[in-house]
């Protein structure tokens, strides 16, 4: 049993890493396809509006610059993330980041002036709007019921403080509009310069976050085209090129290959080093110090096999973004993350193996050994992973876990059973089609010991031949005693290779 627990932590810390690596990637194109997904249903969530399309147009705005928006952070694996309120309180933004001054409002009208007009809305102006319809209300209550503080300037814009996001198409006559506005202000009313010099200075065409992630620009044409199609139902992320295959280039498959590869390394290097730093713990314990052979193997513990499982991990992150993206065609865009993550251990191993075959290192018979315990292993910890996920969907390292557990059981469950089936090749003499050699040439040792010995070509020296002179009174004979009868069986003589060996 303590073989196959040997066996099964090897199998678990050499590869663990390599099937967490393709997991890795696999979560990366899931949130990308989650964000598209989520975009995708609230455009055509508005569905059966009656709602006019140049009206309806700016929630779709909201809508696009939001999605857009979680998209690019998915595909940039960015912690950033923006919120659509939907909120109709007042003055409130249409879209929040989650950093720092990253409120924003949107104005989507079909010219440029109107659009920075609404963005540059006074606290007064909106008060005379609502004085229109609500008579004898005076300014002082119009701040008092909306909680804002008395001493609010009049001429301020309501949203100031916010980004205001205006169609891209408009940008550049909006610019040019608030200059001159600015500057006629400043000469006739300068306290009515301040709001519009704001909005110049806070003016956008997209959300942009720290880390440069940005939301996709739309023009006004393009948010009514968008709007008419929300009202039908019939948006399709796909016409708009938000697609895997369009939004995941090069340079994010290798980010995640290396996300992936760091992420395998070190869980290596802690499977490795902690079973020596039991060991270092017990001796610190029971003898009060650590000895240096303890402390060069927990070094060399620390380093082993850590840059293999680095490269392991990142072919299996990238390989599985670049199948999961659609990089690599259609048909392999449903090929497992699990199955890749096994592909690579497999063939990794094999690779490996074949050089130390071709160097004679290894015989073709251990080849097959690691090929076949590869299979089973990587087959039965995928099973576990899948299994445990299933149940424990809450436990962030769930597949892992089931993984690190799955290997233990293959790795037993194929000790075991080539046990079963070396102890009937040795009974039986069968072959298992291959599996096992059955070599029925006596051992030299055995040779030997009975007196016979072989010719051998290659170390024959026919000129250095001396004839043996027979001298009697040397002669000794060899007298039978019990011990010299032994007897041969059946044994391992390699990995998977049956001979005679003695009792």
């Amino acid at each position: 049993m303590d073989n196959q627990f040997v066996e099964g932590f090897n199998y678990a810390s050499q590869n663990a890493g390599t099937f967490w690596g393709g997991d890795i990637g696999h979560q990366y194109v899931g949130r990308i396809d989650s964000a598209i997904q989520e975009f995708t249903d609230r455009i055509n969530s508005f569905k059966g509006y009656n709602t006019p399309t140049d009206r309806l147009q700016g929630d779709i705005a909201e809508m696009w610059h939001g999605g857009t928006f979680n998209i690019n952070a998915a595909v940039n694996d960015s912690k950033y993330s923006a919120t659509i309120d939907r909120s109709h309180g007042f003055a409130s933004p249409d879209i929040r980041g989650n950093w720092k001054n990253s409120d924003y409002g949107l104005k989507y009208y079909k010219f440029s002036n109107k659009s920075v007009n609404a963005q540059a809305l006074s606290y007064f102006q909106r008060y005379k709007e609502y004085n229109a319809t609500h008579e004898g209300i005076s300014f002082e209550q119009f701040l008092r019921d909306r909680n804002l503080p008395i001493d609010t300037s009049p001429f301020e814009a309501i949203y100031s403080g916010q980004l205001r996001l205006i169609p891209s198409d408009q940008m550049e006559a909006a610019i040019a509009y608030l200059d001159i506005k600015i500057e006629k202000e400043l000469k006739t009313r300068p306290e009515q310069a301040l709001r519009f010099q704001e909005v110049r200075n806070m003016l956008t065409s997209c959300i942009k976050s720290p880390d440069g992630t940005s939301s996709f620009e739309l023009d006004r044409k393009s948010s009514e085209r968008l709007a008419q199609l929300a009202k039908e139902g019939n948006f399709s992320p796909a016409d708009e090129g938000l697609t895997l295959d369009n939004l995941v280039h090069f340079e994010h498959i290798i980010r995640q290959g290396v996300k992936a590869g760091l992420s395998a390394a070190v869980i290596t290097l802690v499977m490795k080093t902690a079973p020596n730093i039991y060991k270092c713990i017990d001796q610190l314990v029971t003898q009060g110090y650590v000895s240096n052979e303890q402390l060069e193997d927990l070094g060399a513990s620390a380093f082993k096999g850590t840059s293999e499982s680095f490269l392991r991990g990142f072919i299996a992150g990238t390989l599985t973004v670049s199948c999961k993206s659609g990089q690599l065609g259609a048909t392999l865009q449903s090929i497992s993350a699990d199955v890749i993550g096994a592909l690579t251990v497999i063939i990794f191993q094999t690779f490996a193996d074949s050089i130390a075959l071709a160097k004679g290192s290894i015989t073709r018979a251990v080849l097959l050994n690691n090929l076949n315990k590869s299979i089973l292993v990587s087959g039965i910890a995928i099973g576990t992973g899948c299994l445990l996920q299933y149940l424990l969907p809450a436990l962030p390292f769930a597949y892992l876990l089931g993984n690190f557990v799955g290997s233990f059981i293959g790795s037993y469950i194929y000790l075991s059973a080539d046990k079963a089936i070396i102890s009937l090749a040795i009974e039986k003499g069968w072959t298992f089609f291959g599996l096992v050699d059955q070599d029925y040439i006596l051992p030299k040792e055995v040779l030997d010991e009975i007196g016979i010995e072989l010719f051998e070509y290659e170390k024959f020296l026919p000129y250095e031949f001396e004839y043996e002179r027979f001298e009697p009174e040397y002669f000794q004979p060899e007298y039978f005693q019990p011990k010299m009868i032994r007897t041969l069986r059946r044994g391992v003589i390699a990995v998977h290779q049956v001979g005679y060996i003695y009792e």
